[in-house]
């Protein structure tokens, strides 16, 4: 029976060498076996190239991830710190892939970062996912499980999502893109043992065992709803006829320019799922009147519903997120481990530890105490979940970036 083994390390040391060598440790000595692939999520605090370094001394196995807005270690929140979640075991096999130029050509880098990860696996091609007959009826679970990870504030995310689609045909990818704990300022990316600002890196791993990714926000739709009038590219120049800033400020005022404001409240845009895409307002132009909304084209016609959330809405979405990944790896017994990629949008609304922790405490409640759970807050999440939790043969073509949501990914020691 093919089995996997997980081990979480998490270190808040000052020195960054220090920390990452701690934190590598610490989750090789959890893991109880010989790591075959670590993700690493470090604060931007730390000097990325030195904790890096640290990582490496302590492991021996390719390292994936990124700095980070926040990182979660053992279903807990923690911020300045890293974490470090190891796998082994023969019931996986990854290899790992990366590529430069995101900023200017973000498709490019993630076709190649996932055609080079899927190289990187030898013993020639792998098929995506694999069919079981369950209760009856034919399910299908991932049989290549990809995490991606990329910059967070250069490029296009939807375009680097599309272009590891594109290497793929199809696979079930889950990760994020890399914070700066609120800085703004610079992401890193961790490739090949160090820190690089401009490259997307792809593991893309060969699983015997179920897997299942589930996504969700929270966000409830208001009743203010636009309609574009005209717009160019994710450019929005008017509203139901009027400047677009304009018209959003005869509905909420001035606030509208605030960043706080602008995103603790996106736009709902149509969506053939059931639930709306979220699109964060980018930036608001006052000499012009108009707003960059997300990354997508919008188009005339097009609604756009402004949205908002509560504390307890954002938590009903983590018990949906959580659910629909139990539901997409076949509601398993046995959990490996689960990795958790989680908006630092949403802080606005779990706006200390305690309520943060509330989130994970959920996801430590549907899994269970022994579990590994680690990940990071992002400044976005990927997610194209498995149609298992919903039977809609439709959901194989979505792929999408997401924001204010969390994005969870269970890993099972249960065979396909």
């Amino acid at each position: 029976m093919s089995e996997i083994l997980a081990g979480v390390g998490h270190a808040t040391d000052d020195d960054p060498t220090a920390a990452g060598r701690r934190a590598a440790r610490a989750a090789r000595d959890d893991l109880g076996g010989e790591e075959r692939i670590a993700y690493a999520f470090g604060s931007s605090e730390y000097d990325q190239t030195a904790l890096l370094g640290g990582i490496e001394d302590g492991l021996d196995c390719p390292v994936v991830g990124c700095s980070t807005a926040g990182e979660i270690a053992r279903a807990q929140s923690h911020t300045e710190s890293v974490v470090v979640l190891a796998l082994a075991g023969d019931g996986i096999r990854p290899g790992v892939g990366s590529a430069p130029e995101f900023a200017e050509f973000s498709r490019e880098a993630g076709m190649e970062a996932a055609s080079a990860a899927v190289d990187d696996l030898g013993d020639g091609p792998v098929p995506t996912s694999v069919s079981a007959s369950e209760s009856g009826r034919r399910r299908w679970y991932p049989k290549l499980l990809v995490n991606a990870f990329g910059p967070g504030l250069t490029g296009s995310k939807e375009w680097a999502l599309i272009g590891v689609q594109d290497a793929l045909g199809w696979a079930h990818v889950s990760g994020g893109f890399a914070g700066d704990d609120w800085k703004l300022d610079t992401t890193w990316v961790y490739r090949d043992g160090e820190p690089v600002e401009d490259s997307m890196t792809v593991a893309a791993m060969d699983v015997d065992v179920k897997t299942g990714i589930g996504v969700a926000n929270g966000l409830r739709e208001t009743d203010h709803t636009f309609t574009v009038t005209s717009a160019e590219d994710n450019r929005l120049y008017e509203l139901d006829g009027k400047p677009a800033l304009e018209a959003y400020r005869d509905r909420y005022g001035d606030r509208v320019t605030q960043e706080h404001f602008l995103m603790t409240h996106p736009l709902g845009t149509d969506d053939d799922g059931e639930e709306s895409h979220i699109a964060m307002i980018a930036d608001v132009d006052e000499e012009t009147g108009s707003m960059i909304v997300g990354e997508k084209p919008l188009e005339d016609g097009q609604k756009l519903t402004v949205m908002d959330t509560s504390a307890d809405a954002v938590l009903d979405g983590v018990e949906t997120a959580i659910d629909r990944a139990l539901t997409a790896a076949g509601g398993p017994e046995d959990i490996a481990a689960v990795l958790v990629f989680d908006c630092n949008c949403r802080w606005f609304h779990l706006s200390n530890e305690e309520t943060r922790n509330a989130e994970l405490d959920i996801v430590r409640e549907r899994v269970g105490p022994d579990v590994p759970v680690a990940g990071f807050y992002s400044y976005g999440e990927i997610a194209t979940p498995n149609p298992l939790w919903n039977d809609d043969p439709r959901s194989l073509m979505r792929q999408d970036v997401h924001h204010q949501s969390i994005a969870i990914e269970i890993i099972t020691n249960e065979p396909l």
